[in-house]
């Protein structure tokens, strides 16, 4: 099956942060990559961007954004404690509060999606990757069973 990684989240040049309209250029760019892949019968896989940049734009613009952002049919949602997540993004550009952890969680719990997946990261990785694992292939292989039945 064809597939294809695609990235919501505008980079950075120089540490300079991109401008709105480059941001707001990168998403509807991304959205419409995920359309085409859909349209082929390709699988696209994005990151975490696609809700998070949506949340903070004017009302009326996050609910059109959101509006025609493609539901996804799996969405996982990776849980770790908030000491280890600060832990992580010490030295890095973005160092993140609890409230603005607990406010990601809350995107990502209220986010639309055929099917959630948690991954809780203090469970061993052999059993989270089999979560991952299964949770694709269920969605990819299921729909191949039913067409032969």
């Amino acid at each position: 099956m064809k597939k294809e990684f695609v990235h919501f989240a505008t980079p950075f040049n120089k540490g300079k942060p991109p401008t709105k309209l480059k941001r707001l250029t990168t998403r509807v760019n991304a959205i419409l990559k995920v359309y085409k892949n859909k349209i082929l019968g390709h699988i696209s896989i994005t990151d975490r961007y696609i809700y998070l940049t949506f949340r903070k734009n004017h009302p009326a613009l996050k609910n059109i954004l959101r509006t025609i952002a493609p539901t996804p049919d799996l969405l996982f949602i990776t849980h770790a404690p908030t000491k280890e997540i600060q832990k992580r993004k010490k030295g890095q550009r973005d160092l993140l509060s609890e409230g603005q952890i607990k406010e990601l969680y809350e995107v990502y719990n209220t986010a639309s999606a055929k099917k959630k997946i948690q991954i809780d990261t203090q469970k061993p990785i052999s059993q989270n990757i089999s979560t991952i694992v299964n949770s694709f292939l269920k969605k990819v292989l299921l729909p191949i069973d039913v067409k032969l039945n």
